[in-house]
């Protein structure tokens, strides 16, 4: 009983940080633009996760024992992240916050596609069946949004997509797909080794490559190279894109350690709900036909691929407090 209240906890701050992502970085933007340094945002991201991570290690075992031999296979998965964690501000410019959330469901078809293909798994026709109206659903959104008209005032905000930014989030959900797929076989395969150490890891190599950037700008700007962080732009939304993103990225590393890929789609597809109701309280959100129809057929796939799927072991785990 007590495990399966963890789940549901872990479940709702999942699905509600990555449905409050969206809105909180749309709620950042000064005068409709990215006021401030966005690596700057993910390597202090990087490092609350590394430092809450060594905390807990400490607590549970000794924090000795890391080495480069084998920190270098989350190098792989950290760059992807970086990639991912620096373009959504950027994608979050080009598409409203629920258009982000709707089409960022198409993961579920790149996931699925490289599970076949990298560990051999194969969905049966139900879980097919869900996969083409999610499809469906993305084309829907898309060809309706292209007729709606963007006409943004101080306090309303309408469907915005753009081609650019469709593309942008194609790659985005691709690399996510292979980000998340090798990010929980090299967390299995090394079961035995401490999450909070294989968060370490992950989260170490993260700020690693966010401090390139970050190097790179501080020497463009001569007036800014005695200040590796400036905190320049950042606003109280900033801030709780940081806090947001550092309990999603928590709550999403203990679903790879201990259930699936396929229970974090379901958190995904489940963060529409939230998002669209921020985007709708805070921005007047202007609901399209086309949008309810995919987002129906979201909603009515994600029930169809859940009760298709094979039950997933999940195994037990507690929380440190």
């Amino acid at each position: 009983m007590r495990q399966k209240a963890l789940w549901c906890l872990l479940f709702a701050v999942s699905m509600c940080t990555g449905g409050m992502y969206g809105p909180l970085v749309r709620l950042s933007h000064t005068d409709g633009r990215i006021g401030y340094d966005t690596t700057q945002v993910v390597f202090l991201n990087e490092l609350v996760k590394f430092t809450i991570s060594l905390v807990l290690l400490a607590k549970t075992s000794s924090i000795s024992g890391f080495s480069l031999q084998e920190c270098l296979p989350y190098s792989i998965p950290g760059f992807c992240y970086f990639i991912n964690n620096n373009l959504s501000f950027y994608i979050l410019t080009e598409l409203d916050p629920a258009t982000f959330s709707v089409l960022s469901n198409i993961k579920i078809v790149t996931t699925t596609v490289l599970y076949v293909l990298v560990m051999r798994r194969y969905p049966n026709r139900l879980q097919l069946l869900a996969l083409v109206m999610l499809t469906a659903a993305s084309v829907i959104h898309s060809y309706g949004t292209s007729f709606e008209t963007i006409s943004a005032t101080e306090n309303s905000m309408h469907m915005k997509v753009s081609l650019y930014g469709i593309l942008m989030l194609l790659f985005a959900v691709s690399n996510s797909s292979f980000a998340a797929i090798y990010t929980e076989f090299i967390v299995k395969k090394n079961f035995h080794v401490s999450l909070y150490k294989q968060n370490a890891y992950l989260y170490v190599t993260g700020m690693m490559f966010n401090c390139g950037p970050m190097i790179w700008r501080s020497a463009a700007a001569p007036e800014l190279s005695n200040n590796f962080i400036t905190f320049t732009g950042f606003n109280l939304y900033t801030w709780l894109i940081i806090g947001n993103t550092v309990l999603q990225g928590l709550s999403i590393s203990v679903l790879m350690k201990y259930s699936t890929n396929i229970t974090r789609l379901v958190m995904n597809c489940s963060s529409l709900v939230i998002s669209s109701s921020m985007s709708i309280v805070l921005f007047n959100f202007s609901v399209s036909v086309f949008f309810l129809i995919s987002a129906t057929l979201v909603v009515f796939a994600l029930v169809l691929y859940n009760l298709a799927s094979r039950p997933a072991e999940v195994r037990p785990f507690k929380f440190i407090v």
